[in-house]
């Protein structure tokens, strides 16, 4: 099946698109250049490790910086809907 072996090519390219949009304090906004959001962090972690657990290869130090940015976001939150 020719799709699926482009498949790793098409993750690959994903989790690159991915990195690029990752903020410098780790979290991940809705565009490249707007306030992190933790909602979203979380979702876009929950999807980065969803690909790991599928056999491919995540950067270790992109979840790390996003899981830091998490730690520091609901620490600095009192909003329940953000913590939940």
């Amino acid at each position: 099946n020719p799709k699926a072996t482009e498949l790793p090519k098409i993750v690959t390219q994903g989790l690159q698109k991915i990195y690029g949009f990752q903020h410098n304090d780790g979290g991940w906004g809705w565009f490249y250049d707007d306030d992190g959001a933790a909602f979203l962090s979380a979702y876009v972690l929950f999807g980065l490790i969803s690909v790991e657990d599928a056999g491919f290869t995540v950067d270790s130090q992109v979840v790390e910086r996003g899981f830091n940015y998490l730690d520091s976001a609901l620490a600095n939150t009192s909003d329940v809907g953000v913590r939940a």
